[in-house]
């Protein structure tokens, strides 16, 4: 704000009451009171209790660590913080998330009153807690390497991992694929949780090895696993999906059709969700026109379940085409043969999952990532029913 501005002496809205927020970026506002800590760049809001929250991850770093490999200069760090800002007053409140790091202890016996208790903090805004990024990065750079137990292969560098690359432009250049929020159902558990996923491939090629997520739910937050795909089999990256995607010749020569005269196809971030023993891939297909401030435009949705492809104009028609499921308002002599309750309930699934993945774009073209958790969550408990 100008501190010189005329209207503090002029304006009948500046009352004893009023506030100056200065350091209104949320970053910048937990640097300013705790310096000495790192913070992860993507910060995220929250709903609780009617108001919203900002909640930003925090770290301790050191680069003095003992017998550990370095990364961008840091050999030690933990998430030991969680920062939780008042977006409308900005008050500002540091919550220790761990105990049993000996940095973060000696900072809050140097600032006493500074970190809070974490069971002083509501239970509401805890279940928002996400797993941060910039830390699961940080783990997936060195799981590439020290996964191999094995020192002949870990010399040799005979297994090495990297995270799987992405394409968003037909003939684009891969790029590094960012660690996607999905939902799915880890082998025995009795129920869908969200957990932040990253595929791997092997250094220099594109076929998928190993999926590699950090729960985030009630008692399993922080808590990572770890599954290997048979090397002997080929399981399609995000990148080798998108070759896939151009091998088929209906889809191929409809995506040419859409990319030209000025017009550019662009892909968004691929979906992988785990199904039984296979998985099912969802790539939404954006058209963008030509100009600097032309917006993209989701035209259709590709959608690919063992070896089934489709192209159609929304989730609900392709997983219907996928899975052969037939709209209940068509009586033909297939569906007749089907028992009525369950081809309703399944296409109501459908129906329910085409909502909530509309919404979940929506929520990501505003920037709402809380409530795009919740209707990826949603969606994939939806999927995973359609399954069954």
């Amino acid at each position: 704000a100008n501190k010189k501005d005329l209207n503090f002496i002029l304006s009948r809205d500046i009352t004893s009451e009023s506030k100056i927020l200065i350091n209104r970026d949320i970053i910048d506002r937990a640097k300013k009171i705790a310096p000495f800590l790192k913070y992860d760049s993507d910060p995220y809001i929250t709903i609780s209790n009617g108001k919203l929250y900002w909640i930003l991850d925090a770290y301790t770093t050191s680069d003095r660590y003992p017998f550990s490999q370095p990364q961008d200069n840091i050999n030690y760090i933990r998430n030991s913080v969680k920062v939780v800002i008042d977006a409308s007053d900005g008050t500002t409140n540091f919550y220790m998330m761990d105990k049993n790091d000996p940095i973060i202890l000696s900072y809050a016996k140097i600032f006493p009153g500074l970190f809070k208790d974490l069971g002083t903090l509501s239970d509401d805004i805890k279940q928002h807690f996400r797993y941060p990024q910039d830390l699961f990065k940080t783990q997936c750079s060195v799981l590439g390497k020290y996964h191999m137990t094995d020192p002949g292969v870990f010399y040799n560098g005979e297994d090495l991992w990297e995270v799987a690359k992405n394409q968003k432009q037909i003939d684009g250049e891969k790029d590094t694929m960012e660690s996607p929020y999905v939902v799915m159902k880890l082998p025995n558990e009795k129920s869908e949780e969200m957990i932040l996923l990253q595929y791997f491939n092997m250094k220099n090629k594109d076929n998928m090895v190993a999926l590699f997520g950090a729960r985030m739910d009630n008692d399993n937050y922080g808590k990572m696993v770890l599954y290997k795909f048979p090397p002997q089999k080929t399981i399609y990256s995000p990148y080798l999906f998108k070759q896939k995607i151009n091998q088929d010749t209906t889809i191929s020569q409809e995506l040419a059709l859409w990319n030209k005269n000025g017009s550019q196809v662009q892909f968004g971030d691929t979906m992988i969700v785990p199904i039984n023993d296979s998985l099912l891939y969802i790539e939404p297909m954006y058209l963008r026109a030509s100009g600097k401030n032309s917006i993209p435009e989701m035209k259709r949705v590709i959608v690919s379940y063992g070896d089934k492809i489709v192209l159609s104009e929304n989730v609900e028609t392709a997983l219907q085409q996928v899975f052969n499921y037939k709209n209940e308002n068509k009586n033909d002599e297939s569906s007749n043969n089907k028992a009525p309750e369950d081809t309703t309930k399944k296409v109501q699934n459908i129906k329910t999952a085409k909502d909530l993945y509309d919404k979940a774009i929506e929520a990501q073209k505003s920037g709402d990532w809380a409530k795009y958790g919740e209707y990826i969550k949603q969606l994939g408990e939806t999927i995973n029913q359609l399954g069954k």
